[in-house]
């Protein structure tokens, strides 16, 4: 009973793997292509820590789509630190 019960947990585990990429290329076709645009705006300055030229887009993402390509909250954990940096900068 227990095999059959671990065969089966490790069966449906190896289906979870194999199952991402599959769902991946549903969601890449389905992306909102403004939301693409502001996202792509937004953390390409991000990246280059020009947080002036990415605060209106990454604004835009977080009242629009806050979940957007991740579907997680990535996105807020950017903000936050974008604004630090605002924070700190006025500080100084």
């Amino acid at each position: 009973m227990k095999r059959a019960v671990i065969a089966s947990i490790a069966a449906l585990f190896l289906l979870i793997l194999a199952a991402p990429p599959a769902l991946n290329a549903q969601v890449s076709q389905q992306l909102d292509p403004v939301s693409l645009e502001k996202y792509t705006l937004y953390y390409e300055n991000f990246k280059a820590k020009n947080y002036a030229d990415a605060q209106p887009f990454l604004d835009w993402i977080l009242q629009n789509d806050p979940a957007f390509y991740h579907n997680d909250d990535r996105n807020f954990d950017r903000g936050v630190e974008m604004y630090t940096a605002f924070a700190d900068a006025e500080a100084d």
